[in-house]
């Protein structure tokens, strides 16, 4: 009997985030400057923690470790240079292989999430990260965004909170990045937007609608993340694996093998599944279909006896302002479970 002869397994494609990586991890200085911000990582973190546990180590630190270590002049000066928007590059991509982590939603809870009214949301409700960097993937959602980058840093001066979201979208066969910064110690996300757009008069009018539609988006996406009922299953379908960040000053052995090791999170699929059950079913003794609304977090205090505190325990009087992310409009809405249409019984005569 002749040997079956194998079939060679087709290519896989890698998702873009590891595309990046192993791409720039080709670069020794990448890997160099890796092993630097360990170093400081340690050195700050035995001296006493300068920054929140939310930022994995301050954006401006690192553009003067980068000049200072490769001698390209004053630190401002490389800020405002051409080379700004690789150099932040590298910082999002240092910041994601330290978990790996691609965030695959349900198509349904994307869509969803991606309209979340943002009207007086509170920004201390974004500082809630499953890690210190995602990487999401968009299809279908933001136009030629295929993904995004979110990753939150410090202000150096006056430590101030800042989120960075980082667009990927395929142009000619080439991956082009488009970055967003928000300052997060202004009270309401949408005061972080008109700051952004404030300070940034780079925008021209006719990419100011396109720019302002994908920072919506991105940022109604990031509060579903943010929310303390976020549902987020490894693809394994290991219940016991959950997003979190490597111990203060911990590297992860595998770090260096980041096409062998990323970690796919499938995220809001029970939502989903729950909400096209509600949209599908029709009111009794009618057609019409349930009210749907623009998905909303609602927001509330929270002290160190809640489940969902990660702060100090020290402080019994201390607290926490957090998220709560709502699909449609329901009655007592508390878990996937409960998003039921309201049925109105119509008696017969």
């Amino acid at each position: 009997m002749s040997k079956r002869k194998k079939r060679s397994a087709a290519p896989q494609t890698l998702p873009v985030p590891v595309q990046m990586v192993e791409e720039t991890e080709k670069i020794p200085a990448f890997k160099q400057i890796d092993k630097q911000m360990e170093y400081y990582r340690r050195r700050a973190l035995s001296e006493g923690p300068r920054w929140d546990q939310w930022c994995f180590f301050p954006v401006v630190m690192y553009i003067k470790l980068l000049c200072r270590e490769y001698n390209l002049g004053d630190p401002f000066d490389y800020i405002k240079g051409e080379y700004y928007g690789p150099a932040l590059e590298w910082w999002a991509l240092l910041t994601w292989r330290q978990t790996k982590g691609i965030y695959r939603f349900d198509q349904t809870t994307l869509e969803y999430a991606a309209n979340t009214k943002l009207k007086a949301l509170p920004t201390e409700i974004l500082l809630r990260f499953p890690e210190w960097s995602v990487y999401v993937e968009t299809p279908g959602v933001m136009g030629n965004w295929n993904g995004f980058f979110a990753l939150l840093t410090t202000s150096e001066l006056d430590q101030r909170p800042l989120l960075f979201v980082i667009g990927t979208m395929e142009a000619s066969g080439d991956l082009l990045r488009q970055c967003i910064v928000f300052d997060l110690s202004k009270n309401t996300v949408e005061e972080s937007i008109e700051g952004y757009f404030i300070n940034s008069p780079h925008i021209t009018p006719d990419k100011r609608v396109d720019v302002m539609e994908k920072t919506r988006q991105a940022l109604g996406i990031l509060t579903y993340l943010c929310s303390v009922e976020r549902e987020i299953v490894h693809s394994s379908g290991n219940p016991n694996r959950k997003p979190k960040n490597p111990r203060p000053g911990d590297i992860p052995k595998d770090r260096g093998k980041t096409s062998d090791t990323w970690n796919v999170w499938k995220t809001g699929y029970r939502m989903g599944r729950q909400i096209r059950e509600a949209e599908a079913k029709e009111w009794q003794g009618g057609t019409k279909r349930p009210h749907i609304r623009t998905a909303h977090v609602h927001h509330y205090w929270i002290g160190p006896k809640h489940p969902s505190w990660d702060g100090p325990i020290d402080d019994p009087k201390a607290k926490q302002l957090v998220g709560f992310w709502l699909p449609l409009i329901s009655v007592n809405v508390r878990t996937p479970e409960d998003i039921q249409p309201t049925v109105r019984e119509i008696e017969k005569r």
